[in-house]
């Protein structure tokens, strides 16, 4: 699969023991990691679909952590 310009990956290491798991979702001396700022938490009802929206500029970092994600980039920059 051929990835938008700009866009990275990261495949998240799962670290279990007798009391649960853990994963690092970003770390600051990672090579994606550029600077703060914000971190939020959303939930998708069962069944439900949540629409597009658009960021001129912006950087977004995505990890599911429950269940399953599919998600759709566009770019719309001239040369894509």
């Amino acid at each position: 699969m051929k990835l938008i310009d700009g866009v990275r990956t990261k495949a998240l290491r799962v670290i279990p023991d007798e009391r649960g798991r853990l994963f690092e979702i970003l770390r600051k001396d990672e090579p994606i990691f550029l600077k703060f700022g914000q971190v939020y938490c959303t939930t998708v009802n069962f069944g439900v679909v949540k629409g597009w929206h658009y960021h001129k500029k912006q950087i977004d970092h995505f990890a599911c952590v429950s269940g399953m994600i599919k998600l759709v980039a566009y770019d719309g920059r001239p040369h894509s």
